[in-house]
């Protein structure tokens, strides 16, 4: 007869708490509740508090789960709640402007989703597999490698096929204590900070336990047994384990005592099989990755890091990396406001357009001084240039020379791949007029314009074997080229505008490597163009504000965000919004921005410090292998 009484954790201390039951219905309620939380964490005012607690709370159930995939199935569903709460907006895209079937979009949305969850499940189920059962009491190594492994599954959600990034982890923390991180490793290593904050919160409160736990058992090996059975249960000196094995009557054979003649009790665990329950309690060896840093100090390791991470980047918040360049410049940032249903229709162009000259100040008498930037937002001109009224096109050109300004728009652009070819490419583009420079029937040489570089899959190129689901969706842009990486920032007056479109500003790596370009200037001012029409009034208008203030702490740069339906703000290079207009309203943000010049750590290196956290993991889980 065999009977379980006590579970031995990983790191060969006694489990005094009921082992996780698994995938429960009460587990599986909490890693749905958490993952909700957790997607509530990234609002217009993200809530950097909510996404720790929300995620030491997956830790905490994951932690305790019995096995790797029991971990991994609760970190899934901690993802559906997770991304069903926070993306469920591409339904929006897909059904009320796209004409899927309800159905149809739908289930295409919970596919997504459940793609996305793939990737915290991976990081959960991985750690539960390297640490073994009860995870989330394996001290600071077990704090390290969930942190590496947290931001290294964020890392490849942001870049398989292409990537999607959206609410990753650190966005939530631009406003927080860890935001004086991003100049320094950027958002995407402040991803694996934020887990090992919450892993180190739960080490905390599990230490806690354990010594509560550790203390009980000493307390009953003195009152019922030799003085050995103190170091058995963990607590003694280098000797324990031979003291412990004389202060019980059984024999220790494979992980199991027996007591009597029948009955085997199991408490199993990786002791030293002489050392009886102390085999990795009393010795301290492996120091704070491996399983016997003795008494709670092991467990007191990560907590104080973890502080010790908040604090430092409180302080390094109020660190200045750029410094300014140049004047300040007044710009006008417009919001048409054009519903999605109606910008790609051929009847609307003259109604847009004319939104568009209005807002600028075509027929305004100039009260004050004229902005010296104009931007419209991505596709304001909806239409190759071709295809534009020059009405239209005369009556921007005439403001700009009147009031010595510069206007940048977001345009469709077609092109002939070479001079005798007879394959056109298009490109979602941003150019730019000023006094001096005219739009030609299409600006494809000379003049200053920015191609997107990260196109969007099933809108602005269809993935192979997919052009079924774009035809579904009655995408009017679709198969655009994508621009060069590295281009030419674009000159206004004394700054330099370093554009990019729609999600682009989701990937810092991309947005830094254009940095630090042998041969060619740097930006001062970074720009995002976008329209977010697809998705209504849902919450990825705010969430996408996010993105573009945590790349204004990467590159210490301003960032102007001109958008058709919101979020249209001046972020300043310390990430903070200055001023924004209302979503879906139409509207115009008058504004001054401060260029910046000079480079960040992150702009420099970009996620290099990812590698180096991957790389403690690593050591963190040989070293551990080879102390217990």
């Amino acid at each position: 007869m065999k009977i379980t009484l006590l579970q031995a954790r990983s790191d060969g201390q006694i489990d005094l708490t009921p082992a996780t039951t698994g995938n429960g219905r009460a587990n599986t309620a909490i890693a749905a509740i958490a993952g909700g939380l957790h997607a509530l964490a990234f609002e217009a005012e993200p809530l950097w508090w909510l996404q720790l607690l929300a995620l030491a709370l997956l830790v905490w159930r994951a932690g305790r789960a019995p096995g790797a995939w029991a971990a991994a199935r609760l970190s899934f569903v901690f993802g559906l709640g997770w991304f069903g709460v926070g993306v469920n907006w591409v339904f929006i895209s897909m059904h009320h402007y796209g004409g899927m079937h309800p159905a149809l979009a739908g289930a295409a949305t919970a596919l997504f989703c459940g793609y996305l969850a793939l990737f915290p499940a991976l990081a959960t189920g991985v750690w539960g597999a390297l640490m073994g059962r009860g995870a989330a009491r394996g001290g600071f190594a077990a704090v390290l490698v969930f942190a590496a492994l947290w931001g290294a599954s964020e890392w490849l959600r942001g870049t398989l096929f292409t990537g999607f990034p959206w609410i990753a982890s650190g966005l939530a923390h631009v406003d927080g204590p860890l935001a004086g991180w991003m100049p320094l490793v950027g958002q995407t290593t402040v991803n694996a900070i934020a887990g090992f904050v919450a892993a180190a919160l739960v080490s905390l409160l599990e230490g806690a336990d354990a010594r509560l736990g550790r203390g009980g058992l000493g307390r009953l090996g003195r009152r019922g047994g030799p003085a050995g059975a103190l170091g058995g249960f963990g607590q003694g000196g280098p000797g324990a384990s031979a003291r412990g094995a004389a202060g019980f009557a059984g024999a220790w054979k494979g992980g199991r005592m027996r007591v009597g003649d029948s009955e085997v009790i199991d408490v199993g665990g990786p002791g030293d099989g002489a050392g009886g329950f102390g085999g990795a309690g009393g010795g301290g060896a492996g120091g704070p990755f491996g399983s016997g840093a003795g008494g709670g100090a092991r467990h007191a390791i990560a907590p104080l890091l973890a502080f010790a991470l908040l604090g430092g980047g409180a302080v390094l918040g109020g660190h200045a990396w750029t410094a300014p360049h140049g004047e300040p410049m007044r710009v006008r940032l417009l919001q048409g406001n054009v519903p999605q249903d109606m910008k790609f229709q051929p009847e609307q162009l003259a109604a847009q357009l004319a939104t568009y000259a209005r807002l600028a100040g075509v027929e305004q008498v100039r009260v004050g001084p004229p902005p010296q930037l104009i931007v419209m937002p991505e596709t304001a001109i909806p239409v190759l240039m071709p295809e534009l009224p020059t009405d239209w096109t005369e009556a921007i050109q005439g403001l700009a020379a009147r009031d010595d300004l510069t206007v940048l728009t977001g345009v469709p652009l077609a092109e002939l791949t070479s001079p005798d070819a007879r394959r056109i490419s298009y490109f979602n583009s941003v150019i730019a007029l000023d006094g001096q420079t005219r739009w030609q029937l299409n600006p494809s040489r000379g003049g200053q314009r920015y191609d997107k570089h990260h196109l969007v899959p099933f809108s602005e190129f269809i993935p192979f074997g997919f052009k079924w689901f774009v035809d579904a969706m009655v995408m009017p842009l679709d198969d655009f080229t994508r621009g060069a990486l590295a281009q030419p920032p674009i000159v206004v007056r004394d700054q330099r505008i370093g554009p990019n479109v729609c999600y682009e500003d989701l990937f810092g790596d991309e947005i830094a490597a254009r940095f630090n370009q042998p041969g060619q200037p740097d930006a001062t001012v970074l720009l995002n163009v976008s329209n977010l029409a697809w998705f209504d009034d849902s919450a990825a208008l705010p969430q996408h504000l996010l993105a573009s203030r945590a790349r204004s702490l990467e590159t210490g740069r301003p960032m102007l965000r001109a958008t058709n339906t919101g979020m249209t703000a001046i972020v300043g290079p310390d990430g903070r919004v200055q001023a924004a207009l209302p979503p879906l309203k139409e509207g115009v943000l008058d504004g001054t921005v401060q260029g910046m010049t000079g480079l960040t750590p992150y702009a420099r290196h970009g996620d290099l410090a990812l590698l180096g956290v991957v790389a403690l993991g690593v050591i963190a889980v040989r070293v551990r292998r080879r102390a217990g």
